[in-house]
């Protein structure tokens, strides 16, 4: 094998790695943006009623005021 054949060779090898790992680290991408879509479009059926069912638990603690603003506060992240 020439000298120029073993470098060429060197060089694919290390431009394959190159390609695999940034496949790798845009499929991460990918899965955790649809993971993280997902858990919002989940928790946007689960989550504020659970929430709401502990609140009524501890109501007694709060005033008005405070049950107001812990009620905007469980359900403004539905308005994104």
């Amino acid at each position: 094998m020439t000298e120029y054949a073993k470098n060429t060779t060197e060089n694919q090898q290390t431009s394959d790695n190159y390609f695999h790992e940034s496949d790798f680290i845009f499929d991460a991408f990918i899965n955790f943006s649809s993971h993280f879509y997902f858990y919002k479009i989940i928790m946007s059926f689960f989550h504020v009623p659970f929430l709401f069912s502990r609140y009524r638990v501890f109501s007694i603690h709060f005033s008005r005021k405070e049950k107001e603003a812990l009620e905007y506060s469980t359900t403004s992240f539905l308005l994104d």
